[in-house]
């Protein structure tokens, strides 16, 4: 967080604390009544040592009791107001600043829904800030996990915008205030239970049948490994509810117990970091899926096409048939655009059960569908994109050689991203990904984007913790004292 950022978070903070200590002197109170229609108050009483507060203009109308509750001095009154055979109890507190509050010193006041407002307009500031980031990072370096990052902290934000205008209305104090600005995370991981659940099978599925198209590796048990996890530690709530009351004497369900608030640390703790999870492997398949479906600008000289497995008689594979044929659609559409010819750059070497190197295979497929030799320029050294992005550039010997490059959809950010940390600018191209794939695809980069940004997770999973923390210990002491 820069210093223009925590100046201005304290300055709406300064400004909160100013409205509610101008405005706080009164309250308006109102009580809900039950019982019969068309009846009056007959009386009520202020119980207080000495005076606390004075009520005004006491009224009934339909089901609600409203009165105006005004500070005189620091203290502690108890309202009994009666009617018919029944009766309404409220407490309200006075505090050295003259603030008169409801039901606890950090509940309901004048002006106390200030708080969310003023929480949800620095909030839009911030939206602001990582949208103009955002924008600069996709202009500068497209193939960024940075760009992951923002995305996913754009979203996040902007959920808690949308939740926060309905209590911006509706809340009146402070502890209301902390409540409604833990819904968010809360909202969204409730409904990512049910989701996990549902989506879980499907991954499980997918994944089997990736093992059979690729083989059985760890990579390929990613979503399964993935799903399960991500029920597990939405279950740790739970799991710690039973562990305390079943191995502990802590009473959980008791309000101003320990206990309670330990289990509200934990659920909302999980619930904070799930939800910030689910918005950066939404940002994830966002940013994946446009950078597969991006168009290069029609300019460029050479096109690499990245090599993977072909078959045993030598022939592409559907895979990497896929990845030449859109390296063929990128250079008609050139072509047609501009009049440009592309060369094409088939990269990747031979495996030891591979009868041809990728290259080669890649070479022979282009040449079949009719694209001339001497716009073919063959790579068949590297073993990895690392490799094929390095090679390809030394075999190519062209200074400012305007680069684009042909994968499966789903390796498209990932290879922009090793071209570009390497200093190597090129636009990628994306094939069709095999719907089998897709969902473990999108997890690896989720677990990549975790990686290659992990420092920024940290930092962020840590303020939403110490958020939590703070929180729920302002509302357990608001409880005990």
């Amino acid at each position: 967080m820069t210093m223009k950022k925590l100046l201005i978070a304290v300055g709406l903070g300064l400004a909160a604390f100013v409205y509610i200590v101008l405005r706080g002197g009164s309250y308006n109170a109102e009580l809900y009544r039950y019982g019969k229609d068309n009846v009056e108050i007959r009386d009520f009483e202020i119980e207080q040592d000495h005076e606390v507060i004075k009520i005004e203009n006491l009224r009934m109308e339909d089901k609600v009791i409203k009165f105006t509750v005004t500070a005189v001095s620091p203290g502690k009154a108890t309202v009994v107001i009666n009617w018919d055979e029944y009766s309404s109890i409220e407490i309200y507190y006075v505090n050295r600043l003259g603030v008169v509050t409801e039901s606890s010193r950090l509940g309901n006041c004048t002006g106390g829904n200030v708080l969310v407002l003023l929480v949800t307009v620095y909030a839009v500031i911030l939206l602001g800030s990582f949208i103009e980031k955002l924008r600069k990072g996709l202009k500068t370096d497209y193939y960024n996990y940075h760009n992951i990052t923002l995305l996913g902290v754009c979203i996040f934000i902007s959920v808690f915008i949308l939740n926060n205008v309905f209590y911006t209305i509706t809340v009146k104090g402070l502890l209301a205030s902390i409540r409604s600005l833990m819904v968010t995370a809360s909202s969204v991981s409730v409904v990512a239970i049910p989701v996990a659940a549902i989506i879980s099978i499907p991954v499980i599925i997918s994944n089997i049948s990736l093992m059979r198209h690729e083989g059985v590796t760890r990579k390929n048990l990613l979503g399964t490994f993935v799903s399960v996890l991500f029920l597990v530690i939405l279950l740790v709530p739970f799991l710690f509810d039973e562990w305390l009351q079943r191995q502990t004497l802590i009473d959980v369900h008791k309000e101003s117990g320990l206990g309670n608030y330990l289990q509200m640390i934990v659920t909302n703790t999980v619930f904070a970091m799930v939800a910030y999870l689910v918005m950066i492997l939404t940002a994830t398949v966002i940013m994946g899926i446009a950078a597969a479906r991006r168009t290069p600008a029609f300019d460029k000289d050479y096109i690499l096409i990245l090599g993977c497995r072909v078959r045993k008689d030598g022939t592409p594979t559907p895979l990497l048939k896929g990845r030449a044929d859109a390296a063929l659609r990128f250079a008609e559409r050139q072509k047609q655009a501009t009049g440009k010819d592309i060369i094409f750059v088939p990269s990747g070497g031979q495996g030891k059960d591979e009868v041809v190197s990728e290259a080669e295979c890649i070479s022979n497929y282009l040449q079949s569908t009719g694209v001339p030799k001497d716009r073919i320029l063959v790579e068949d050294k590297s073993r990895n994109t690392y490799e094929n992005f390095k090679f390809s550039v030394e075999k190519i010997k062209v200074a400012n050689a305007k680069l684009a490059f042909a994968t499966t959809g789903y390796h498209v950010f990932r290879s922009g991203f090793i071209a570009s940390r390497n200093g190597i600018k090129a636009d990628g191209v994306g094939a069709k990904t095999k719907a089998y794939f897709a969902v473990n695809a999108f997890i690896r980069e989720l677990i990549a984007t975790l990686e290659y940004e992990k420092k920024k997770h940290l930092t962020a999973v840590g303020f939403l913790v110490g958020g939590v923390v703070i929180m729920e210990s302002i509302l357990f002491l608001s409880i005990i004292y």
